[in-house]
């Protein structure tokens, strides 16, 4: 079964979704504030991808600036 990558960039206290699959970059997000509605955004995302395709939704976490410091 195919998996597609979701990345949840930290920053202080914003979040934001990136879709790693071209055909799904409209699912991407702006900055999200409330840990709810993250999660809302989440499950959304999954069953949006889900519905359409047979595959794995997988969610990874990124602290951006940690990121930052290791390039």
């Amino acid at each position: 079964m195919k998996t597609i990558k979701c990345t949840i960039w930290k920053k202080g206290n914003l979040y934001r979704i990136t879709v790693n699959d071209i055909r799904y970059r409209n699912l991407d997000t702006a900055c999200i504030f409330d840990i709810d509605v993250l999660f809302e955004s989440m499950e959304e995302i999954k069953e949006t991808i889900t519905k359409e395709q047979d595959v794995t939704v997988v969610f990874e976490t990124l602290d951006e600036e940690k990121y930052m410091m290791k390039r």
